[in-house]
């Protein structure tokens, strides 16, 4: 028999915008291909930073459909508990961005929850609370609880978040002070990606919108980096011919 208790967890729920569409421009087994190495890749980043945490017990993760869960267990000692919570901040902020760069929008939430996960299902009061986050969260985002707000004041690289007009505290997936040139070819991609949808999908409302929120928080993040050359303009003028070379 496996174990069937349930313990608080941090929880980390995104859902993958335009899955179906996706899928269906590029094929099923491409489609799952390309999901899993972008995770794969989110989890090598997670685990060279979670090595140096001995305490901190390993992170569990489903994929399942359009959708992504991981929780990392939590523990009774503060110091331990804000490690977790960082650890799987840094996950969210490099999925996202991992994802937002190859083409795909994710939206999600972190919170904290009772959850039990293990090789057969995922269950729990903490998974339904954070499907219920992540629909709050509207915008192609990854918003974190407020209850949590507290708990995040004592986290490191705190430039990884930033905090919107409704009060949540959200991924800063853009942000990258240390490595400039990186952040520079990032916001090159990024714009890329962004400059195209608004263009492509300018008949699609529904679709449309995800693409001029984006915008202004790609524009955000250039003033917020001081690189306001990297701005989307209103009046967007896309051209294939301003492809960025792909990076690493």
């Amino acid at each position: 028999m496996t174990d069937s208790r349930i313990s608080e967890h941090y929880i980390l729920y995104i859902d993958i915008l335009g899955y179906k569409s996706a899928m269906l421009k590029i094929g099923e087994e491409q489609f799952l291909l390309k999901i899993d190495s972008l995770f794969a890749r989110s989890l090598e980043c997670y685990d060279r930073l979670a090595r140096m945490e001995k305490d901190i017990k390993i992170v569990s993760y489903r994929i399942f459909s359009d959708n992504i869960v991981v929780a990392i267990k939590n523990n009774s000692r503060l110091d331990i508990s804000q490690r977790s919570l960082y650890l799987l901040c840094f996950l969210a902020y490099v999925t996202q961005g991992s994802f937002m760069l190859d083409g795909l929008m994710l939206r999600g939430a972190i919170t904290k929850g009772m959850l039990k996960i293990n090789d057969y299902y995922v269950f729990g009061s903490g998974l339904i609370n954070a499907y219920e986050l992540e629909e709050k969260a509207i915008h192609p985002r990854i918003i974190v609880d407020k209850s949590l707000n507290k708990e995040l004041q004592g986290l490191p690289y705190k430039d990884i978040f930033l905090t919107d007009s409704d009060g949540y505290k959200r991924i800063h997936y853009l942000s990258d002070r240390e490595q400039p040139s990186f952040l520079l070819d990032s916001l090159r991609r990024h714009k890329y990606f962004v400059e195209k949808g608004l263009t492509e999908y300018i008949n699609d409302e529904k679709v449309h919108k995800k693409y001029v929120w984006c915008r202004e928080y790609h524009n955000r993040a250039c003033f917020l980096a001081d690189i306001p050359g990297a701005c989307i303009s209103d009046t967007n003028d896309f051209s294939e011919q301003n492809l960025p070379s792909q990076s690493g």
